[in-house]
């Protein structure tokens, strides 16, 4: 008889805390729980911070291989429909297996064939059979001794109903599977199709390996098993995430900006200040760099906010000499960014990560006063519709440059959550001149969109 191996807590320690070569984010939960936000925003924030990711989502493929087969009438699919979802009828469950593993085998290709780090796997995945199945395969590649891949659950429990009614309006109003529905009917059907699931739902355990619950989508998580760069990066990104709207807004103050520019640009924050209505709620960031300071100390006087809080990981490394503008004149490293401001993106990425996760944990409105370089890459973060490689991210995109710049007035950039989940960007110009009858003036020159699409 073979002696059954109890694997100690050192053990599994010292087993789970290197990182493997590749990392699997399995989303767990019921219809409706905000997973598509979260692999949306987690799919984001490791692209941006240089890994090579990828959010691979079961009801994409399931709408395209149903639309494949031959419907062009345009009309709702029945393959959409709550009924589909039901796990007592044998064919509708075998189909959805089917199209949910041939999904993952997609995914496990992409990262052996593609060199992928990050593949996060959004589906509802709430059996343990389910589960077992996706971890079976992921152990087949790694025994094939080509690639290291480890396999993380992610599941989002949300009880809250103001929460549950949110995301339910927000996924039929989005999802192409309510196609031609009003929004009632679409409601009932949904919730619907969330009874079958739940008649199945089982919530994950430890045994089934390494994984974290986020609760309420809130700052409200239960990790196991959790170590190396889940614990830094992946953990910290969870915890900031919330469903509160609020603004971000970006001032690019760079050290070579002349003494007037400098003027310019607190008078005009002044100006804004005192006719935005939620002046008094601000968070300032500012880099420590002297004029970047003194233009955010005339921001916090005009608005009667806290005091800014100064963060060094946006402070530039370049010297006065070494400047951006000086760059440009000598030609030194002309068109790429760290020949533009003397830093690679890798580096300034990894210098504002805790940045990054400040802006997406506020709940309160966000001022960041920096130069030029720090702006350019948070609003990547943000904006970019489909975030670029470090590689081409370090050309320049005089485009994205010219957002920061503008001969008459300083631009004030804002940035606000739109219900699709992403960002809309206006860029403000900001008045010098003294308000006209206690009235100020603040016009916006364009806006952007950019969003999560369909579920």
């Amino acid at each position: 008889m073979t002696e059954r191996v109890v694997e100690t807590a050192t053990d599994a320690r010292l087993r789970l805390t290197p990182d493997a070569g590749r990392l699997i984010l399995v989303l767990v939960g019921l219809p409706a729980r905000g997973k598509s936000m979260l692999g949306y925003k987690l799919g984001r924030f490791l692209g941006w911070r240089g890994y090579r990711t990828r959010h691979f989502k079961v009801g994409d493929r399931r709408r395209e291989v149903w639309n494949e087969s031959g419907n062009q009438s345009g009309e709702r699919l029945p393959q959409t429909s709550a009924s589909f979802f039901d796990g007592t009828k044998a064919y509708a469950s075998m189909t959805r297996e089917q199209l949910s593993l041939q999904a993952f085998d997609d995914l496990l290709k992409w990262i052996e064939a593609e060199d992928g780090q990050v593949a996060i796997f959004d589906a509802s995945n709430v059996t343990i059979a389910r589960r077992a199945k996706l971890s079976e395969k992921v152990q087949a590649l790694n025994a094939k001794g080509t690639t290291s891949a480890g396999i993380v659950f992610i599941e989002s429990v949300v009880t809250d109903p103001d929460v549950i009614s949110s995301m339910c309006t927000w996924k039929v109003r989005h999802s192409e599977d309510f196609k031609g529905l009003g929004e009632n009917e679409a409601l009932a059907d949904l919730q619907e199709r969330i009874s079958h699931y739940e008649k199945q739902y089982q919530t994950v355990r430890e045994v089934e390996g390494p994984y974290t619950k986020m609760f309420d989508l809130r700052a409200k998580v239960h990790a196991c098993n959790i170590y190396g760069r889940m614990a830094k990066t992946v953990l910290p990104y969870l915890l900031a995430i919330h469903g509160i709207a609020r603004p971000i807004f970006m001032i690019v103050v760079d050290e070579e900006n002349t003494a007037h520019a400098e003027t310019n640009i607190e008078a005009g924050l002044a100006q804004w200040a005192r006719i935005y209505p939620r002046a008094s709620e601000l968070l300032i960031l500012t880099s420590a760099a002297p004029r970047a300071v003194q233009a955010a100390e005339a921001l916090v006087v005009a608005a009667k906010c806290a005091p800014a809080a100064k963060r060094g990981s946006m402070t530039p490394l370049l010297h006065a000499a070494e400047s951006p503008a000086a760059r440009a004149v000598s030609g030194d490293g002309a068109g790429t960014f760290e020949g533009q401001f003397g830093e690679s993106v890798a580096s300034l990425v990894a210098r504002l990560e805790p940045v990054a996760l400040e802006i997406e944990a506020a709940v309160q409105p966000v001022v960041l006063v920096a130069h030029e370089a720090c702006c350019l890459t948070l609003r990547t973060l943000l904006i970019e519709p489909q975030i670029r490689p470090i590689s081409e991210r370090e050309l320049i995109d005089r485009h994205s440059t010219m957002a920061f710049h503008s001969p008459e007035a300083p631009r004030l950039i804002e940035f606000v959550t739109i219900e699709s989940g992403g960002y809309s960007e206006t860029v403000h110009m900001l008045s010098t001149e003294p308000p006209l009858n206690g009235a100020g003036r603040l016009g916006a020159e364009g806006a952007r969109l950019v969003g999560l699409g369909a579920l």
